[in-house]
């Protein structure tokens, strides 16, 4: 609970967050989409990992990697 918490404080910490959703609002391109998504992510687990430093570290590996993982994955190609 408290490795999510911090990440969601994270976003609350966040100086480019508007303008990294004012990009994403602005593009139509899937990828930029994702790429800009996947920075949102990012700066909130750096944002909160300094609070979460009696946290074995380990754990807080396996949750940002899996919380990462679904931006981090190429789009499967649509079918007709």
């Amino acid at each position: 609970f408290a490795v999510v918490f911090a990440h969601e404080l994270g976003h609350s910490m966040d100086m480019t967050l508007t303008e990294l959703c004012d990009r994403m609002d602005r593009t139509m391109d899937e990828w930029d989409q994702r790429q800009i998504a996947l920075q949102i992510e990012e700066n909130a687990w750096n944002n909160a990992i300094p609070w979460i430093q009696d946290i074995d570290p380990d754990f807080i590996q396996v949750i940002v990697d899996q919380s990462l993982a679904a931006y981090r994955e190429e789009p499967a190609p649509e079918i007709a």
